[in-house]
């Protein structure tokens, strides 16, 4: 009999693989053919940056490293640099595209693999399927392939700073997070999770110095090559100061803040940010149950808290979060909900910079209460237990719909061309806004509240791994 069942276990698990290795293949083949769809898009940035840079690569050779080839760290300047390689084989703002779609096949497979550890099943299907997710996701699509930004990159090793996490390889993931740091900056979103470590005493304190070794290390051939070592540590403080901006598009609520206010929303956000980045580390290191679901869980608050509170953030910085969001709904069905949201949001927000004109500018607004409502509903499973999907489809519905009577209103009563002088641009309509937020507010916890006071004992995101 027990042969019987091993038998039948051993088909279920070639038909699993079967149709695994069917997703994943098709997935490919579907992404690859709608990137190379979309390889004409352009954006200002296509003019003002990634073309010029990538002439200059191709004209000054190895030697534009030494000139500062780009304002990227220069592990972006070696990608580009290689890409002048194949020029000729493709169009050039192909090959800069091309650079993120290596990477996001990347976070694909870290994708397949996370889910693969979280589940623990032994079948493949639905890693497959999280493979594809990633791979076809908006937010990819349209960070990368119409953009050509990227964002893809640093997302990678912070996905692979997670899953050595869930493989209790801490040093190895201090490392790759040194790596995605440097890269960008905009990696240090999951540093309350890193410092987490520490504070479990999973990792030592001096392994935080991994960190900046590893961006030593990484700029050594530009060093080496001429270009001032001061020049390379001041990349990321020059970038800070590229933009005086408390919002760059970012679907967070200091889109709603006036940039009068610049000089004390910044020190306002960096304290708020470090507050609730030692929280977040706090009450991490403090939990039992470090799980791989657990910890995709905790990356995913990480990676939206951190830019959500923090001013001067771009469109793009939620990528990472968005790319987390989807493991997600894998690792538990109902935060689905959570991961459409993040897709939802993205798309408002790349819409608006692509459109700058008209009504659908204004859906970053809308990006933004919904993205605000999202963190909220993450937070709560993340400290409380169980999500209510049905408070956080009442919550986001009651926006979207107070959301669109206001728009109604706005076309109403202001003429289209007044339309892109409106607020968010220039930020005249402030008032306005505030009596919507407070309102909206208002109704979200009038929702929302019913449920969050309901005493539920908290179940582990899944056993924690041997």
């Amino acid at each position: 009999m027990s042969v019987v069942f091993a038998q039948a276990d051993d088909s279920a698990r070639a038909r699993h693989a079967l149709l695994a290795a069917i997703v994943i293949v098709s997935a490919t083949i579907i992404g690859l053919w709608i990137r190379w769809q979309l390889r004409e898009h352009t954006t200002s940035d296509t003019f003002k940056y990634l073309l010029p840079w990538y002439e200059l690569a191709k004209s000054g050779g190895v030697d534009s490293l030494r000139q500062g080839l780009t304002n990227y760290a220069p592990f972006y300047s070696y990608l580009l640099l290689l890409a002048t390689w194949f020029d000729g084989v493709l169009p050039p703002l192909f090959l800069i595209k091309a650079i993120s779609f290596v990477f996001e096949f990347g976070c694909a497979l870290l994708g397949y693999s996370l889910v693969a550890a979280g589940l623990r099943n032994g079948r493949p299907l639905l890693p497959a399927l999280a493979f594809a997710a990633i791979w076809l996701a908006p937010n990819a699509l349209y960070n990368g392939a119409m953009w050509g930004q990227a964002d893809a990159i640093w997302t990678f090793f912070v996905l692979l700073s997670i899953y050595l996490i869930c493989r209790k390889s801490y040093r190895w993931a201090v490392l790759a997070f040194g790596m995605a740091v440097s890269v960008k900056l905009q990696a240090v979103f999951l540093g309350p999770l890193i410092f987490a470590l520490v504070l479990q005493r999973r990792l030592h304190w001096a392994w935080l110095g991994a960190i900046p070794a590893v961006y030593l290390v990484v700029a050594l051939p530009t060093i080496a090559l001429g270009r001032p070592l001061l020049d390379v540590l001041a990349i990321y403080l020059r970038q800070a100061e590229f933009f005086s901006a408390l919002s760059m598009g970012a679907a967070n609520l200091w889109l709603f803040v006036p940039n009068q206010f610049y000089g004390p929303g910044v020190a306002v956000g960096l304290a708020l940010g470090a507050a609730a980045g030692l929280a977040f580390s706090i009450y991490a290191a403090r939990q039992q149950d470090w799980s791989p679901a657990f910890i995709v869980l905790a990356a995913a608050v990480a990676l939206q808290l951190m830019p959500w509170i923090l001013p001067k953030m771009h469109d793009r910085y939620f990528y990472a979060f968005e790319t987390t969001a989807i493991l997600l709904a894998f690792l538990e069905p109902r935060l689905a909900l959570v991961a459409i949201m993040a897709q939802v949001n993205a798309v408002l927000s790349y819409l608006s910079f692509d459109f700058r004109r008209g009504l659908p500018m204004l859906g970053t607004p809308l990006a933004a209460l919904l993205n605000t409502l999202t963190l909220g509903f993450v937070v709560r499973r993340f400290v409380a237990g169980p999500f209510s999907a049905f408070a956080f489809t009442v919550s986001a519905t009651a926006i979207v719909l107070a959301y669109c009577l206001w728009l109604t209103g706005l076309a109403a009563t202001t003429a289209p061309a007044e339309i892109s002088t409106w607020w968010p641009v220039n930020k005249t309509d402030v008032a306005g806004l505030a009596v919507y937020l407070v309102v909206m507010l208002g109704v979200t916890v009038i929702v929302a509240t019913p449920f969050a006071l309901r005493r539920r004992r908290h179940t582990p995101v899944s056993a924690p791994i041997e």
